[in-house]
C-alpha cells in the first residue's frame, strides 16, 4: 500500500512540475530585480561556504521547482513524502525563517545548506540553488520577515 502511495505521489509531483514548466513563461510574475537579488544572495551565500564546501550556482529553474513543492505541501505527511522523493532525486528543500532580528540572511542560509551538503561527499558534486521567498507581514501589512524555501540540487561534476 505504501509503495502504491509513493508511486502516486511521484506521478503527482511530476505532473505538478510539468504544469509549472508550461506556465512559467508568461510575462508576469517576478521581475528582473528579484532574479538579481537572488543572484546576489547566492554570491553572498558562497562567501560563507568556506573550507571543504563547494560553491553553489544559482539556477532560476529551481525557483519554480521550490515554489511548486511549497504550494503542494499541506501537512507534515506531505512534507515527509516530498522530502523522500526529493532526496531520491538528489534535491533538498530547506526552509529558513528570517525575522527582523536576523542580521545576515545569507549566513543563516549557508549554515542550513552546509547541513545538506554534509550528507554527501559534497566536493564530488556540482551544486545548484534556487529560492522561493514568502514575505511575512504583520496585521498592518508591514513586512516583518520572510520564509526562504531553498531548493538545493546536486549532480555529478562535469569533467573539464
Amino acid at each position: 500500500m505504501m509503495l502504491r502511495f509513493r508511486k502516486m505521489m511521484a506521478v503527482l509531483l511530476a505532473a505538478a512540475l510539468t504544469l509549472t514548466m508550461l506556465t512559467a513563461c508568461g510575462g508576469g510574475g517576478s521581475g528582473r530585480g528579484s532574479v538579481d537579488a537572488k543572484v546576489k544572495l547566492t554570491n553572498d551565500i558562497n562567501s560563507f561556504l568556506t573550507g571543504s564546501y563547494p560553491k553553489v550556482e544559482y539556477d532560476k529553474a529551481l525557483d519554480e521547482y521550490a515554489k511548486t513543492i511549497q504550494a503542494s505541501i499541506k501537512n507534515d505527511e506531505d512534507k515527509r513524502i516530498f522530502d523522500t522523493l526529493l532526496e531520491e532525486s538528489h534535491k533538498w528543500m530547506i526552509e529558513v525563517k528570517i525575522d527582523e532580528k536576523t542580521s545576515n540572511e545569507a549566513e543563516v542560509v549557508a549554515e542550513e545548506i552546509k547541513k545538506c551538503m554534509g550528507r554527501a561527499d559534497s566536493k564530488d558534486y556540482d551544486w545548484s540553488i534556487g529560492y522561493y521567498i514568502n514575505p511575512k507581514t504583520d496585521k498592518d501589512n508591514n513586512v516583518i520577515g520572510k520564509d526562504i524555501y531553498v531548493m538545493l540540487a546536486r549532480k555529478d561534476k562535469t569533467k573539464k
